[in-house]
């Protein structure tokens, strides 16, 4: 229904003048995200789609857990949007599968859930039980590939890498014991690969730069719409601009 109400010019997605129509649906599991231009008439046909999609289907949209957020505008505006859906106005960063997505660039406390959840895996380990090498390896296993995703999506703040590499730190060298212990080897000599003397521990800055390079290596060697974006110089100061 969005998708026939999109080709027959009732309703604009987002970035219109890179792909034909814009983007105006993403969809995960149960968590839907509809983007729209800035136009009160289509705001209201996607309200009218939404009711004939409850006639025809039975099923109803909770617009009071719904959130309207509004990018680079002003608050009555927002306003407006909210009171055409009956819903929340909502703010960013949001959380979308995990991560946090914002219309401006993200800050160091925007990264806090991660630390936190990081934090949470630890109380519940039993290091000070374990060997040098079994601790190593709850690190490459599931400390160092809690935040993959992450880091293939942003940049991370050296603040926030820096936590993290503290975490592990602390856990390799003093398990989960309240008494400090000796840090016997620098981590950077850890983080080395085996054959140049550390023990494979991967570096969370360096992991972080070569998951992003990865998208510089598909623009080069794909082809399609990404390859067009950068042709048409539509990265401006390191960012994308939609």
């Amino acid at each position: 229904m969005v998708r026939q109400a999109q080709r027959n010019n009732l309703l604009c997605g987002l970035a219109d003048n890179i792909i034909p129509g814009g983007v105006i649906i993403l969809q995960y599991a149960d968590d839907t995200i509809m983007c729209l231009k800035d136009n009160m008439d289509m705001a209201r046909n996607l309200k009218l789609l939404l009711y004939l999609y409850e006639m025809m289907s039975g099923l109803k949209i909770n617009f009071n857990k719904s959130e309207v957020l509004l990018i680079h505008g002003d608050m009555e505006k927002c306003l407006s949007y909210a009171n055409i859906f009956n819903c929340q106005v909502g703010s960013f960063p949001l959380q979308y599968l995990g991560v946090p997505v914002s219309s401006w660039r993200l800050h160091v406390k925007d990264w806090d859930k991660l630390i936190e959840k990081n934090a949470k895996k630890l109380m519940n380990w039993k290091g000070n039980c374990m060997s040098i090498a079994g601790r190593t390896i709850l690190i490459n296993s599931s400390l160092s590939t809690t935040f993959i995703y992450h880091m293939s999506m942003y940049l991370l703040p050296k603040t926030d890498t820096d936590s993290l590499d503290k975490q592990r730190r602390t856990f390799f060298w003093e398990g989960n014991s309240l008494k400090r212990k000796y840090h016997l080897v620098k981590w950077s000599t850890i983080c080395q690969s085996k054959e140049k003397g550390g023990l494979g521990i991967k570096n969370i800055r360096k992991m972080n730069i070569s998951l992003l390079c990865k998208w510089w290596w598909k623009l080069d060697h794909e082809n399609g719409l990404w390859q067009d974006i950068v042709k048409n110089k539509y990265f401006r100061g390191g960012y994308l601009v939609l």
